[in-house]
Parts: C-alpha cells; sequence; structure tokens
C-alpha cells in the first residue's frame, strides 16, 4: 500500500460537480504543494483513509500534514486555500462550499452528487 501523501485533495472525478469545483478552485495552478488527486485512480489511498476512518463517497476529503477534512470543513478550507484573485473565483468558491451555511448546504451538496451518479449510471467509488 503507498503512504499517503502529507498534502491532498482527493475528491470523485467522475462527479460533473466535483470536477468542475476543483477546476474552479484551480489547486494544481495555485497550490503546487498540494496534490490533487481523482479517487476513482487512487485505490490504494481510498483503502488506506477507509482504513483511519474516512469515506471518499461521502465527502471531498483534503489532508494537511496528519489532519483530514472532509464535508463542508474540506470545502472551506478549498475555497481558502483557491480563493486568490479573480474575485469570481473567489466568489464561486465560497457559494459553493466556503460560505457560513456549509454545515447546512453540504449534506444536500452529498445527496445531489449521489442523485447525479445515479442518473448518469456512474458507481460510487469502490
Amino acid at each position: 500500500m503507498t503512504a499517503r501523501p502529507d498534502n491532498f485533495v482527493l475528491y470523485d472525478g467522475e462527479c460533473p460537480v466535483c470536477a468542475a469545483y476543483m477546476g474552479i478552485a484551480r489547486l494544481k495552478q495555485l497550490r503546487p504543494d498540494l496534490q490533487v488527486l481523482d479517487a476513482r485512480v487512487e485505490p490504494e489511498l481510498v483503502a488506506a483513509l477507509r482504513a483511519e476512518g474516512h469515506e471518499v463517497n461521502e465527502s471531498i476529503l483534503v489532508g494537511l500534514g496528519p489532519k483530514v477534512y472532509k464535508g463542508a470543513e474540506a470545502t472551506r478550507l478549498i475555497a481558502r486555500l483557491g480563493s486568490s484573485n479573480p474575485w469570481t473565483r473567489r466568489i464561486a468558491l465560497v457559494a459553493l462550499g466556503g460560505g457560513r451555511f456549509g454545515e447546512t448546504l453540504y449534506p444536500m451538496q452529498r445527496a445531489f452528487r449521489n442523485l447525479l451518479l445515479r442518473i448518469l449510471g456512474r458507481p460510487q467509488i469502490g
């Protein structure tokens, strides 16, 4: 099993909403120290995180050092990490995940993701 990277974002690359959010955040360009990883092509990392009690089908996961952030906390962190100019990207990131209502919105976003994957005929991450 591969070691868990120190700094990473693990998301569902087959979820159009998740992929769009990561595209807006532009973390690969803005934070080269952060590995942006598609969970569907990282089965060993998914397994390692599950062993630690983190389920990628329930949340985008952000690892910074030993700490793993998930859910609304992870989307707020992504919004902060990807919020450098332009202001339109900052507004989009805050609206989608970084706002103060994130705790309330995130369960609805997760339900929408699951529904969207079913409509598109894509399975959950194995």
